[in-house]
């Protein structure tokens, strides 16, 4: 396995009146080498609408939350580095 693995799962369809409902869902997987440590990560990232006249449309489902969160993350990496930078150049 390697050691980031991102993957796209199809769900089983769901009928909702003349429209037919196709979930995906993706998936990240992180496994270091030689460890049995293993992080996985899922989120629906899409549905695929089939309409009665046979014509499909993908629509993508946004995560406001997850986007905070790895908003919040940069930042929680980036100001450290910056006071760092700050610190070091007043020497």
């Amino acid at each position: 396995m390697n050691l980031i693995q991102l993957e796209n799962r199809v769900g089983r369809p769901i009928q909702a009146g003349e429209f037919k409902i196709i979930p995906i869902e993706q998936s990240l997987q992180f496994q270091p080498p030689g460890m049995r440590f293993f992080s996985f990560w899922r989120k629906p990232s899409s549905v695929i609408v089939q309409h009665p006249d046979g014509s499909d449309e993908l629509l993508e489902i946004q995560d406001p939350t997850r986007q905070a969160q790895i908003t919040l993350w940069g930042l929680a990496l980036l100001i450290p580095f910056i006071i760092w930078l700050v610190k070091r150049a007043k020497r």
